[in-house]
């Protein structure tokens, strides 16, 4: 997770506010009444990230590690472990560290414990030699009365009430001012890393889809699911022409594989560079609409000849509503088109102005309906549509030709009679910038450890 969204964002700093545990362990290791704490706190193995044995610092005996600091030189070695690994993982960059002093935690019968020569000490970045990009972050033991932290029973926690976690963040907003303002930490760019976001093509028979080249890697990731970047697929995907099939697809090294793939749904590749470091790629939603995933101002082109755009991206009025359906292109679709008032506005993109075929892709459950339609608010057309029998079943009506100015354009589709509509196509032209897919945290993907 790490690697992902500083690779995907960049990085200013990792922030570290950490203690109040290791302060704790010392005295529940030997509490005498407390038979499972102490074992809890016994050493033991320690394991990589492949669950083999490996060295521990300050160990008794080669891999056993101690599962509690006894000293502030322990503490110092444990989380200089933890900024050279992050660094690691990000091809040897100088990740930015700051580091806070806390160690007060209130538990048991020993409310308010703090720990200044082991916990405190170990945390002052002057011990960390060798390492540059390190800065100390605010102090925060003494916000401790009773004002401060939630109070459980006779308990004096680590946890803080309103009033103490905006003491908290007003220390640590100090110390982020001067970062941004003074440059006092270099942040790490996705200059830095080589993760620019990439482009993915569609390959000129509208076939397949083609990710960038020169990298190690092709992952591609349907409907922003989970990214497994051991698992390298195809740099080209192919795009089936309905339904749920199975392929066999040519990779880098012509080794030929079966991939499932489905004719509608958003697809995207996450690649990684030569530091082993993933890159997103734009995304590209089926039948051939591109969301723009990059956030270049440049606006995206379709090399397949037909551009669609779903109905539920457009500007919809009240009254309008968006529906789930199987069958819909995008898996949603737009109804409640009773009354002129009611209104979805689609924008489209072409390179230059004149006479471009579009159609509509509509269901309807009963006879007699027609769709009203205007061009950048101009006079409203008509176009009759047969019944379909379903009112989730998509279906193209004739295709219309209707007159367009070059770049931006406004196709309002509004009220008729009995239709509700999955999308439009447009043929030679091209489709506007899309939200960016990761503004929705839900949507997202997932990785698992590299």
């Amino acid at each position: 997770m790490f690697q992902f969204y500083t690779s995907t964002y960049g990085i200013r700093a990792v922030l570290w506010m950490q203690g109040e545990t290791d302060t704790q362990g010392p005295i529940q290791a030997v509490d005498p009444n407390n038979v499972g704490l102490r074992n809890s706190w016994e050493d033991r193995t320690l394991r990589g990230e492949d669950r083999a044995p490996r060295t521990a610092p300050y160990s008794n005996s080669g891999t056993t590690e101690k599962r509690y600091v006894r000293n502030a030189d322990e503490y110092t070695q444990k989380l200089r472990e933890i900024i050279e690994t992050s660094r690691a993982k990000m091809g040897g960059k100088e990740i930015p560290w700051i580091i806070a002093q806390t160690s007060y935690i209130g538990f048991g019968s020993f409310p308010g414990v703090t720990s200044p020569t082991v916990v405190i000490e170990g945390q002052k970045v002057g011990r960390f030699t060798g390492l540059n990009q390190l800065l100390q972050g605010p102090f925060t033991d003494n916000i401790a009365t009773v004002n401060d932290r939630i109070q459980f029973d006779a308990d004096w926690p680590v946890h803080f009430t309103p009033t103490g976690a905006a003491i908290v963040a007003d220390r640590w907003f100090n110390v982020l001012k001067d970062v941004c303002t003074n440059n006092t930490l270099t942040p790490v760019t996705l200059q830095d890393l080589g993760t620019e976001p990439k482009e993915v093509e569609i390959a000129s028979d509208g076939q397949s889809l083609i990710g960038p080249d020169g990298f190690s890697g092709y992952n591609w990731v349907n409907d922003y699911g989970t990214v497994n970047l051991n698992n390298s697929i195809a740099q080209t995907r192919a795009i089936a022409t309905g339904g749920n099939q199975t392929s066999v697809v040519r990779t880098r090294s012509g080794t030929a594989v079966a991939t499932s793939y489905r004719s509608s749904g958003t697809y995207q590749v996450v690649v990684q560079n030569g530091l082993g470091l993933p890159v997103l790629t734009q995304a590209v939603k089926l039948p051939y609409e591109i969301i723009d995933d990059t956030n270049d101002p440049t606006p995206p082109t379709s090399t397949t000849g037909v551009t669609c755009a779903e109905a539920e991206s457009g500007n919809r009025s009240a009254g309008t509503d968006v529906q789930s359906g199987g069958n819909a292109s995008g898996g949603q679709y737009v109804g409640g088109f009773d009354g002129a008032s009611r209104y979805v506005d689609i924008t489209v993109n072409v390179g230059s102005a004149g006479n471009y075929p579009l159609t509509f892709y509509y269901a309807s459950g009963e006879s007699g309906g027609y769709i009203d339609y205007s061009i950048n608010g101009g006079a409203i057309s008509r176009q009759n549509i047969t019944a379909n029998g379903a009112w989730n079943q998509f279906i193209a009506a004739p295709t219309l030709s209707v007159a367009l100015n070059a770049e931006a354009n406004t196709i309002r589709v509004q009220g008729g009679f009995r239709f509700s509509l999955d999308r439009i196509c447009l043929a030679g032209g091209t489709t506007p910038h899309h939200p960016l897919p990761h503004q929705r945290a839900d949507r997202l993907p997932s990785t698992s450890p590299a």
